[in-house]
């Protein structure tokens, strides 16, 4: 699966290729993450091939379903993200890469697109990720009231490491 990210671009004519890709579960889980619990995404990509360039862009639809941050039920939000990145050939080993401009060494003879499209689908994320902003919350009922059975417990205890440091006085 993951070959279909590395794109020899050795081997395309100068002008625009078109490529359509799918990213999955098991996409997230080669990158070691086991917060995603089911995606379902397609990846639209243009490369324009230049003598010393290559433009990518490409634009990630769909939906991926991670756990609630309070109430753990699996939450399907969608993706809807484009991104744009330029593969320069390198004039030497010392450029460096920036956030958008990734440097080719002379020997290079494909690039891996794999890394930008998993953070860009990542970063279409919310920071929060919970029920609160859906039309139907499918909240586990369960979960919610004993966090707040036990928020109410730790509120009416008092912690004994206070009263030991403030017999230090």
């Amino acid at each position: 699966m993951m070959e279909d990210y590395r794109i020899e671009f050795v081997k395309l004519k100068l002008g625009k290729h078109n490529l359509t890709l799918e990213v999955d579960k098991s996409f997230f889980l080669s990158f070691e993450n086991t917060e995603v619990i089911d995606a379902n995404i397609k990846v639209e990509m243009e490369l324009d091939r230049h003598p010393n360039w290559i433009n990518v862009s490409f634009s990630a639809k769909g939906f991926l379903s991670t756990g609630c941050d309070r109430c753990l039920v699996n939450i399907p939000f969608p993706i809807d993200v484009s991104y744009f990145l330029v593969y320069r050939m390198g004039i030497d080993e010392t450029q460096e890469d920036t956030e958008d401009i990734k440097y080719l060494k002379p020997h290079d003879y494909f690039i891996d697109v794999s890394l930008p499209v998993y953070e860009t689908i990542l970063l279409n994320l919310p920071m929060i990720r919970n029920c609160d902003n859906l039309e139907v919350e499918p909240c586990d009922k369960t979960m919610l009231s004993k966090l707040e059975e036990n928020e109410k417990n730790t509120e009416n205890q008092e912690d004994s490491r206070w009263e030991k440091l403030k017999g230090l006085k």
